[in-house]
């Protein structure tokens, strides 16, 4: 049980993502989203005071597509204590070559760490296998749910077997929180961000419309942000397209949209250039997907700390207190026309109003939307509700 005199004390375990910025640049099956947010949490936790262990795998591609027996140690960041597992990665052979290796890694961990608190990245089945071990040795399983598909589809059946043994949960979707049948603790913690990078001055006369993200259809919204820019009606600007492209969608979209230009996958000083100087961000995740309900998109939060106007469709994983904060289509019917009407308003917003909001995001997110904010609220939430009895 961790001590209430000890708040600051919390021992971690954490198992998920934590590439180095070599193996996020140079392995496709590495997500961008993944890793920043994971970072963004164990950073946080360390500046309160926590000590921090990592166990984790290299996330890769089957073979012959990736290698087969992927995981060296320049694909990791080594700024807390880690051990990665190397594994089988054959279609049929990889799930069960990474159960073993993860059982044996937390066992260790267990016994050499000793941590209070085991908190695992969603409910992989690598990830679960382990709750046996950690019962038996009375330290805390902390499933973090940071995208799972639909519940609903069998009644939230699949979601209670997979955390059996779990002590608590903490859950990025707003829906997912208030949704949850289980009687555990649930903690929502959608995300933060390192530190305000705003300006209320504009830095370039040209106005651009960004999106980072992922490139596929069903969950990143591809085809939809594409429509979202045909129905754009201010030509004098440019959609500024970053990320990673690993199926290489973009080819089929670019050629017929003169105002889209794709930067490729981008480090982060200069992520941090395209994002000084934009003019609206767009977040255009389909809202009728259903899986969308239970995935909160992080990178929300990485836009608005740059303290530009964020036009997002709405999605059920947001909370209700960023209807105060984004501008959002909440049409299902008609989200394509409404969103690019929002950006239309976004880019001919006056000056004086881009301030207000401005103004209006920065204190939201220096009132609690930091990384160090949100995990003290994880290490208080613990000791209150999890681990006082």
């Amino acid at each position: 049980m961790i001590n209430n005199n000890k708040l600051q004390s919390v021992k971690f375990l954490w198992l998920g993502p934590w590439h180095s910025d070599k193996a996020l640049y140079g392995r496709k099956a590495v997500n961008q989203a993944a890793s920043a947010w994971s970072r963004g949490l164990l950073h946080g936790l360390s500046q309160a005071g926590c000590d921090i262990r990592v166990c984790t795998h290299c996330r890769e591609q089957y073979w012959p597509n990736g290698e087969i027996w992927p995981g060296h140690g320049g694909d990791f960041d080594r700024v807390f204590p880690l051990n990665y597992i190397k594994y089988v990665n054959l279609p049929g052979i990889r799930r069960a070559s990474l159960i073993r290796a993860y059982r044996r890694m937390v066992a260790r961990e267990i016994t050499d760490f000793k941590p209070d608190v085991v908190l695992s990245y969603n409910l992989y089945s690598y990830h679960c296998c382990i709750s046996d071990i950690v019962v038996d040795a009375g330290v805390k399983w902390i499933p973090v749910i940071l995208d799972q598909d639909d519940p609903q589809r069998d009644n939230w059946q699949k979601f209670l077997r997979d955390s059996q043994g779990a002590s608590a949960y903490v859950i990025l979707s707003y829906w997912g929180y208030i949704n949850c049948p289980s009687k555990l603790p649930i903690l929502h913690l959608d995300g933060g961000v390192e530190k305000w990078r705003g300006s209320e001055e504009q830095q370039t006369n040209i106005k651009t419309v960004v999106y980072s993200g992922q490139y596929n259809d069903r969950y990143g919204g591809l085809d939809v942000l594409f429509r979202i820019f045909k129905a754009v009606k201010t030509q004098e600007c440019q959609f500024v397209l970053t990320g990673k492209d690993p199926k290489d969608e973009l080819r089929h979209y670019i050629p017929y949209e003169k105002r889209a230009q794709y930067l490729g996958f981008l480090k982060e000083e200069e992520l941090d250039k395209i994002y000084g100087t934009a003019s609206v961000f767009i977040n255009p995740r389909p809202p009728d997907v259903s899986d969308n309900k239970m995935i909160f998109p992080s990178k929300l939060l990485k836009y608005l700390s740059y303290g530009k106007p964020v036009v997002s469709t709405w999605t059920d994983g947001l909370a209700p207190e960023f209807k105060k904060i984004l501008l959002c289509s909440e049409s299902v019917a008609d989200y394509v026309n409404q969103t690019a009407s929002l950006v239309d308003q976004a880019l001919a917003m006056p000056r004086n109003e881009q301030k207000i909001l401005c103004a209006r995001t920065r204190n939201w997110v220096e009132s609690g939307r930091t990384w160090k904010a949100q995990a003290q609220r994880l290490v208080d939430w613990l000791n209150t509700a999890v681990c006082s009895g």
